[in-house]
């Protein structure tokens, strides 16, 4: 954590550090190697970098954070629960999964 960074574009997709502030993407490994040698020779903007991307890890992970996601998404599954779109007429594990559930017996 707090480390500048060089990743392919789809890794930094998975992040929540924007493009340049702790991490640099490229897909071209002459890119990709550029960016790194640059990373090499500006001390300065490593430290930036590295500043910046902890600041995000430290807003973004923490377990207050993360518990909240996850309570957003365990509402939208209670409130739209999956089997609500199950045609029981259709599909017999379905219907028996359904009524599992309706007395309590569904394991998870």
């Amino acid at each position: 954590m707090g480390l500048p960074c060089v990743a392919s574009t789809s890794a930094w997709s998975g992040t929540a550090i924007a493009k340049g502030e702790g991490i640099l993407a490229a897909d071209d490994p002459r890119e990709f190697a550029d960016h790194i040698v640059d990373l090499l020779r500006d001390e300065k903007r490593r430290i930036e970098m590295r500043r910046r991307a902890r600041a995000v890890a430290e807003a973004q992970c923490r377990w207050e954070t993360q518990m909240a996601r996850l309570d957003q998404v365990i509402s939208g599954v209670v409130l739209e629960p999956p089997w609500t779109s199950w045609d029981p007429e259709n599909d017999a594990a379905a219907g028996s999964r359904m009524a599992a559930a309706d007395k309590g017996a569904l394991e998870i």
